[in-house]
């Protein structure tokens, strides 16, 4: 069974769903009952495949934004759907129950057991614990996606429900277009910039696209897919706009981190040609008057001016609080007991803005982020992250190196995808762990739990003494 061999009858019903979905607000009751009676229907007739693009697409395109109602009720509906092909795949046998690799399982206990610390440590121990209780739940969400996918088929499906996913997305972003009638300034600055999306952040869009990108790239790579690689170039193309459009700069940058390497490990001779491109583009933007609109669009002289507040302000939250943090989700109440800048001031009123308009994250930096909410830590759990992630990914890639089939393509998309983020992360808080916000750190989980199977899967073979669940992977040639 080829990997990629997508079922066209997935897209349509499931996009027209989704976009209904949106749309009946005023019949939540009624569209739920539904819902709920077509996907117990499906679950009779043991069409799990389907369930898991709903639950998917749903997670990620059903937002408060929407309906913070409707958001609890599918979120309750996903859990129930995935509990219920889970015990009927694995009954209450636990040793049946597929296991992560242990340094990943060693990593999230450590993780919950330092924001359990932190909170009892923190003045805001309930909103700390609230944190935790979150984190769970996102995790365990995570576990059980990763625990049902059996073979290579069903990571098909999971790719194709983030593809569904990502044209979703790219659907509203062409309505937001257009509703400020096709100008890019006018959207970023009265659309993004000023209230945030109405529907889903940029930031999120933008990595959602670096996402679809890397992975497409990845994928026009493979000798089996020769005669469709225009349409692959045509999405990037497609994606590559979209990105453009939400004029996420964190994105940007880390999409281009993840081309490098890519490029890297499929095909080095095609450095010199994306030096050469940037070299000319660099001649353009020095010779050409376009030097006005670049500034404008990238907002260079705003790359420091804001920052440099943010970085002060969190700084000396760190300072004080370096052993345990500030707890979980409460950097945001400690940063004006040690403020920097006069009240009333253009640095605090723009401080003030961050302050309102997120819960956490005012580091505007992961791994800042997690310094100055647990603590010293926190902060070397961050960099752990991507030393167990490239650790796991380079092990994967290595050894599917020799196939070169899907799987390997698929690996190396996935690894470039990781490193975009973590690149990413040096400035934006969001993506990778955020308290169990689906929304932006679904994605990459989900991307991990498949590279994580691969991974087992290849130890397994190469390693008689690594057991792996007889359920999986029955159907991946070896």
């Amino acid at each position: 069974m080829k990997l990629f061999k997508i079922q066209n009858n997935y897209f349509v019903p499931w996009i027209l769903t989704a976009l209904v979905l949106l749309t009946l607000q005023p019949f939540l009751d009624i569209v739920v009952a539904l819902v709920s009676f077509f996907l117990f229907f499906l679950l009779a007739k043991n069409k799990k495949e389907l369930i898991f693009i709903f639950v998917i697409i749903s997670s990620l395109v059903l937002t408060t934004t929407i309906s913070p109602t409707l958001r609890v009720i599918i979120q309750i509906l996903d859990y129930s759907l995935l509990i219920f092909v889970f015990l009927k795949q694995y009954q209450f046998q636990i040793h049946e129950f597929p296991r992560p690799p242990r340094e990943i399982v060693t990593y999230l206990l450590l993780l919950l057991s330092l924001m359990v610390m932190s909170s009892i440590h923190s003045s805001h121990i309930i909103l700390g614990f609230e944190q935790i209780g979150r984190t769970i739940l996102f995790f365990f969400l995570v576990y059980l996606l990763y625990a049902l996918i059996n073979d290579e088929n069903e990571i098909k499906v999971y790719l194709v429900a983030l593809f569904i996913v990502a044209l979703i997305y790219m659907f509203f972003l062409i309505y937001e277009f257009a509703r400020f009638d096709f100008n890019l300034l006018a959207l970023n600055l009265n659309g993004f910039d000023e209230s945030g999306s109405a529907y889903i952040h940029k930031n999120a869009l933008g990595s959602f696209f670096v996402m679809t990108i890397l992975l497409l790239l990845s994928f026009s790579f493979n000798k089996d897919y020769v005669h469709i690689r225009k349409w692959f170039f045509l999405l990037i193309s497609f994606f590559m706009l979209g990105l453009v459009i939400t004029n996420a700069r964190g994105a940007i940058m880390a999409l281009f981190a993840g081309i490098v390497f890519l490029i890297y490990v499929l095909n080095k001779k095609y450095l010199k040609y994306l030096v050469g491109v940037l070299l000319v583009l660099g001649v353009l933007f020095i010779l050409l008057p376009f030097q006005e609109y670049i500034d404008l669009y990238f907002r260079f002289e705003k790359i420091s001016t804001g920052r440099d507040f943010i970085l002060s302000s969190t700084w000396n939250v760190i300072r004080d609080n370096w052993i345990f943090g500030t707890g979980p989700a409460a950097t945001r109440f400690e940063m004006y007991k040690t403020m920097p800048y006069m009240f009333g001031s253009s640095a605090e009123l723009f401080l003030r803005h961050h302050f309102y308009q997120i819960e956490f994250g005012h580091a505007h930096n992961f791994y800042l982020f997690f310094f100055s909410d647990l603590g010293i830590l926190g902060f070397l759990l961050s960099l752990v992250l991507p030393v167990l992630f490239l650790k796991i990914s380079f092990k994967t890639i290595s050894i599917l190196h020799n196939e070169k089939k899907g799987l390997y393509y698929l690996s190396i998309g996935i690894a470039a995808f990781g490193i975009s983020m973590f690149v990413r992360a040096t400035i934006e808080w969001a993506g990778l762990i955020s308290y169990g916000t689906i929304g932006y750190d679904l994605p990459f989980w989900l991307l991990f739990s498949i590279q994580l199977l691969l991974y087992q899967n290849c130890i397994g073979r190469r390693n008689k003494s690594v057991t792996i669940p007889k359920t999986k992977w029955e159907s991946i040639k070896g």
